[in-house]
């Protein structure tokens, strides 16, 4: 098996057949990836043109190479043709959908199969949008962005959610502490609260909330916690998701990024980490007990 990897020029994986091309010029860790899965060569450079200034580009050419590409790599959004030799559009978005570490991708069908039934047994299966070629690049990029829209929303609905136990999200009980410790942490918390949505919410940001410098921030909270900032606030992040995960509140990736993850892939390797399941898995551990 190959890996996948980044490097600082436009590169093929040894084996084209399975991974096709990295665009990795301009990559950056803080933009949503995509991966574009066609086999005409035109089409697939056409769109890579109009969306590499927004996203981190990864296409693949046909529907079995995007899946050898998704168990390195998960994207935060697929783009796929239909009628592809070596695994089709469908073929790829009924194993997507039937992958419990996938299901959660939202894939948009861009292809020349336009009859009605196509689009019905698109959508039937999964797909989140369907636009027929040929196309107009800005309906494609205004797909694109509404579908990423639509998870900044459901971001702001979980963030407020009043259901809620602090408590229990925190999972710290600070009873003993003096009064002016405890009522430090009841600040850390409530603006850790406040901005726990906000992937570019950062330590900086939190001392800055607190009136402190980060190395003075460190000291205290390790003192009163025994956790470092970094490592408080991603216990934050991942007990409250599992909160949403558990409630069944979401989707994967709508639950991750209303917790402050940009990354899908990143979310799901330190959620597995914490929790020895995948967030998926999580999910249907409790589905099973029910």
């Amino acid at each position: 098996m190959h890996a996948l990897h980044v490097s600082s020029s436009t590169e093929l994986i040894k084996n084209e057949k399975y991974f096709g091309q990295v665009h990795s010029n301009n990559f950056k860790a803080e933009l949503p990836n995509i991966l574009i899965v066609d086999d005409n060569k035109d089409i697939r450079q056409y769109v890579i043109n109009h969306l590499s200034e927004e996203y981190n580009i990864t296409e693949a050419i046909s529907g079995n190479a995007a899946l050898e590409n998704l168990e390195y790599s998960i994207p935060d959004l697929i783009i796929t043709d239909v009628m592809m030799p070596d695994g089709d559009g469908f073929f790829l978005l009924n194993t997507i959908r039937n992958n419990p570490e996938w299901a959660f991708l939202p894939v948009i069908f861009l292809t020349a199969k336009n009859q009605v039934e196509d689009k019905l047994q698109a959508l039937e299966i999964g797909a989140d949008a369907f636009l027929p070629k040929p196309f107009e690049m800005d309906e494609l990029i205004g797909i694109i962005r509404h579908q990423f829209m639509l998870r900044k929303r459901l971001k702001a609905f979980y963030s407020n959610s009043e259901s809620l136990e602090t408590n229990y999200v925190f999972g710290f009980e600070h009873a003993t502490l003096e009064s002016n410790e405890e009522s430090y942490l009841k600040s850390l918390f409530e603006i850790i609260q406040e901005n726990l949505s906000d992937e570019k919410f950062s330590i900086e940001s939190l001392a800055e909330k607190m009136n402190q410098s980060r190395s003075n921030l460190y000291r205290k909270v390790f003192a009163l916690t025994k956790e470092t900032p970094s490592n408080l606030l991603k216990r934050v992040r991942l007990e409250r998701s599992a909160i949403l995960l558990e409630s069944r509140a979401g989707t994967v990736s709508e639950i991750a990024y209303s917790c402050g993850f940009n990354s899908i892939a990143h979310f799901s390797k330190i959620f597995k980490e914490k929790y020895g399941k995948s967030p998926s898995e999580y999910i249907n551990s409790f589905i099973q007990e029910k």
